[in-house]
């Protein structure tokens, strides 16, 4: 009986090519640039709250109405319901990851041109020193971060919300920031620490 062949190529030399081929099959792959990361949803779309409709890249944002009807992106902060946008669509300004400081220093980008991430992997500043697997939640005190606490215990009102999970630790900034390789998936809970759950 005749071997079966496909285009030339013995099931053999098919095999053969394919164990070799290893960028073929890529499994768990980390990827800092999101927009090329399998997987990843970018949204380019409304435009920023800064001045000349930029949003800051490395922040959290929800999708909001202004006043004369066009789609918005705002930071949330996480001291209130309210102040968390009550529950509006998440996502995270893509763009150059900023420079660890006083404050985290951004670049302003434009939502259209750079994207918002709605879930996938990326390279952002958080408050803290974190590590591989630890959860990253939206901060209470400035609007738009996120850091590896949750809500001081102590102020009633405050909202715990979980963005995503540390994956790698790019550099620590022992002991106000860390640098990270995140993975983005925010669900639609929110918890209020006076007991209150929304979602």
């Amino acid at each position: 009986m005749a071997k079966k062949r496909f285009a030339g190529y013995s099931l053999k030399q098919l095999f053969t090519f394919v164990l070799k081929k290893t960028n073929i099959i890529k499994m768990d792959a980390i990827e800092t640039n999101t927009a090329l990361q399998p997987g990843a949803r970018v949204l380019f779309h409304g435009t920023g709250d800064n001045a000349g409709g930029t949003v800051d890249s490395g922040f959290l944002y929800c999708l909001s109405s202004s006043a004369d009807g066009s789609d918005n992106w705002v930071k949330p902060q996480f001291n209130s319901f309210q102040g968390s946008e009550e529950g509006k669509l998440l996502a995270l300004a893509m763009g150059t990851p900023g420079t660890a400081g006083a404050a985290i220093l951004t670049e302003d980008v434009y939502p259209q041109e750079s994207g918002m991430l709605l879930r996938g992997q990326a390279q952002v500043i958080v408050w803290g020193t974190a590590y591989p697997g630890d959860p990253i939640y939206g901060v209470d005190l400035f609007a738009g971060q996120m850091g590896t606490a949750a809500a001081r215990p102590n102020s009633d009102g405050d909202i715990i919300k979980v963005v995503g999970t540390t994956l790698k630790v790019v550099k620590h900034y022992t002991p106000l920031f860390s640098e990270i390789i995140m993975d983005f998936s925010p669900d639609h809970s929110y918890i209020e620490i006076s007991g209150s759950i929304y979602g």
